[in-house]
């Protein structure tokens, strides 16, 4: 993945900032802007966009500000460190048999629970089977959840009433097709909504996107060719907003999202299928 920096960029990364011209080291180690509410986030997200004309900007919202060296780092989670380290060659390789196996068994549940595909899309493409792994969090793949919809991330950034909610604004090449790929920014952009079956609920009400890298990392021994900070979300990121999860909300006239808004009930069919994988993986 190519880091931020060919074009002048402009976004927040301090408490008190206003929109500047930044660089994505500046932003990654700042302490991130403080908003009070809704309606300020929406006016600091629409200042951002505005200056930086030739990007879409996806948001992520997290509790916490997982740091490495004093910066931010947003990693997918097949490569994210186990108790602060690392994971070294074994882990990995036994993350990707995991990715390599759930695949298999996602496309043959299609079938079995009579999943509508009428393309074959989940047998055709691996970018599909991924998708669905990751959004529905049945395995770690190389892929990392992100939305356009600013009450999301914003409602996922306080989930649990955490001391901080944060969320990070990442600038991406513009959106084309259900899977934007992007050489010159060594990036792909897959739309849930058209790459799940539409019996699925949950891509649509996030209105969720994934951040993949370009080509993919599909085994070990691709990893082993990516330096470990190339394969860093952070690389595209262009603004940090934090803020304090009961007075944003309480100021800003409307609500975070509810649970069952956000995990909204599946198809009969869809449910009890990731249900089955899950259950499955998380025995092996």
């Amino acid at each position: 993945m190519e880091k931020l920096g060919q074009k002048e960029l402009w976004g927040v990364a301090e408490e008190g900032d206003d929109i500047r011209v930044v660089n994505q080291a500046e932003v990654a180690h700042g302490g991130g802007k403080v908003v009070d509410d809704y309606n300020d986030l929406i006016r600091t997200l629409a200042k951002i966009q505005y200056h930086n004309p030739d990007f879409v900007l996806m948001l992520r919202g997290q509790t916490r500000d997982h740091m490495s060296n004093r910066a931010t780092i947003l990693k997918p989670s097949i490569l994210r460190e186990q108790r602060g380290r690392y994971p070294g060659k074994g882990p990995l390789d036994e993350r990707f048999r995991r990715l390599k196996d759930a695949e298999q068994a996602l496309a043959m549940a299609f079938d079995r629970h009579g999943i509508p595909d009428p393309k074959r899309r989940v047998w055709k493409h691996r970018i599909v089977r991924w998708a669905i792994l990751q959004h529905y969090k049945v395995v770690d793949t190389p892929l990392l959840d992100v939305t356009l919809s600013p009450r999301i991330a914003a409602s996922f950034a306080t989930s649990g009433n955490p001391p901080w909610g944060f969320i990070y604004v990442l600038a991406v090449p513009n959106v084309s097709a259900a899977v934007t790929t992007s050489a010159e920014a060594g990036l792909q952009i897959i739309r849930l909504s058209s790459v799940c079956p539409y019996v699925a609920m949950r891509p649509g009400v996030q209105e969720g996107y994934l951040l993949g890298e370009y080509p993919e990392i599909d085994a070990m021994e691709t990893k082993s060719r990516i330096p470990y900070e190339e394969t860093d979300f952070s690389l595209r990121l262009i603004s940090k907003i934090k803020f304090r999860p009961w007075d944003f909300w309480s100021r800003s006239g409307i609500g975070a999202a509810a649970e069952e808004h956000l995990y909204p009930e599946e198809d009969e069919g869809f449910g009890l299928m990731i249900d089955e994988l899950k259950e499955q993986f998380a025995r092996i």
